[in-house]
């Protein structure tokens, strides 16, 4: 009887403990912060139809595609001097350009990645892909203007991270490039025009709070102290 009441007991707290982690809260925090190094490393490049645009990081300086920008936050923290790594993006338009109350809008799935090396090897500080299914992963700015922001947020957008030093890479998460010094921002046809600009991208990911799985594992150590001292007792 002791034995089945102290197994009982066990068996209670590691259950306390699944549902707690079930149920834990969770806070997004900015996981990395980073500005393009070098002026014109962003391109737009709309087909010749009219009909869809690809922006791109520069391909010329490196060949591969990769540029160089300076991490002024990662894995939550600031860094002072900046780390030096490389960043790679391509986005597609998904759909056509809107027009609304003076702003351009155009939806867009991508892929990139911020490495140590120049050709993509090395540290991967941060990479991912984010796919528009619900009007959130868009290009938008104000029509000839010069700023235009490329983001998506999860979960109404599809946002996938990995990373070797990053650990918040959990929904509800969110990326966000910001494109400066553009040539004026148009549309050509139904798509967003050539530009050429400068940039610099924040990120966002979500983490368990430690505090309640603390208060959870604190409650199932009494559970089980309990039931040792009833075993012992009797």
């Amino acid at each position: 009887m002791r034995l089945r009441f102290s197994t009982l007991v066990a068996a209670s707290a590691a259950a306390l403990l699944f549902l707690a982690a079930q149920a834990l809260p969770a806070h997004a925090e900015s996981i990395l912060n980073f500005g393009l190094n070098n002026s014109n490393s962003i391109t737009a490049t709309a087909n010749g139809a009219g009909t869809s645009t690809t922006i791109t990081t520069t391909g010329s300086t490196p060949t591969s595609g990769y540029q160089k920008v300076g991490i002024t936050l990662l894995n939550g923290t600031a860094e002072s001097p900046s780390v030096t790594a490389y960043l790679y993006l391509s986005a597609t338009s998904v759909d056509p350009v809107t027009s609304f109350h003076g702003s351009l809008y155009q939806d867009y799935d991508g892929t990139f990645a911020i490495t140590k090396n120049a050709d993509g090897t090395g540290t991967n500080y941060l990479s991912g892909t984010f796919t528009n299914f619900s009007f959130d992963s868009q290009l938008s700015g104000l029509n000839n203007g010069t700023q235009a922001t490329l983001s998506a947020t999860d979960p109404t957008a599809n946002i996938t991270f990995t990373s070797s030093v990053i650990s918040a890479l959990n929904p509800p998460s969110a990326a966000s490039f910001t494109f400066s010094n553009l040539d004026p921002l148009h549309q050509t046809g139904t798509t967003i025009a050539n530009f050429i600009a400068s940039g610099s991208g924040t990120f966002s990911g979500t983490v368990p709070e430690p505090s309640t799985l603390a208060l959870a594992g604190i409650g199932a150590l009494g559970l089980i102290g309990y039931g040792l001292r009833r075993r012992k007792g009797a």
